[in-house]
């Protein structure tokens, strides 16, 4: 009987370990400092996602990371995620022109030139005032 006893000790040990050890390679492979973007997003998503953004601002990824520690936080960093929250704002419908704007200069600049030259569109990317250039770029339409 303690043979039994020791074997089903034996079993629920190794059980743990096992289940502990799948957990350790799950939680190595989430992305550290996400504040914006999902916790759970995929490495293909999240790449796709770093990659139109450096493209839109003519970019690298040491533009706004800290290499090799890419879950530092830099002024750029910080100012790209306020972009984020303010795209997600205005596509959803959610822009108010007359909000309290708290945040950097570069948030209070975007939500300006967003009312002047973009005012009601909500299919708005990083490319669409940006197109490739680290600021803003005036629409020709607009000249």
């Amino acid at each position: 009987m303690r043979s039994i006893l020791r074997g089903g000790r034996l079993l629920a040990l190794v059980a743990s370990l096992v289940l502990l050890c799948a957990a350790l390679v799950r939680a190595q492979g989430k992305f550290k400092n996400l504040q914006v973007l999902p916790q759970d997003i995929d490495k293909a998503k999240l790449k796709a996602i770093m990659k139109a953004q450096a493209k839109a601002l003519g970019v690298e990824c040491d533009y706004c990371h800290t290499q090799p520690n890419m879950e530092v936080d830099t002024e750029h960093k910080k100012i790209a995620r306020e972009m984020m929250r303010l795209v997600d704002e205005i596509n959803a419908g959610k822009f108010k022109p007359d909000a309290k704007v708290t945040g950097s200069k570069a948030l209070t600049k975007a939500r300006q030139f967003y009312q002047k030259y973009l005012p009601g569109r909500q299919d708005i990317t990083c490319m669409t005032c940006h197109e490739g250039k680290e600021e803003p770029v005036e629409p020709k339409t607009a000249k």
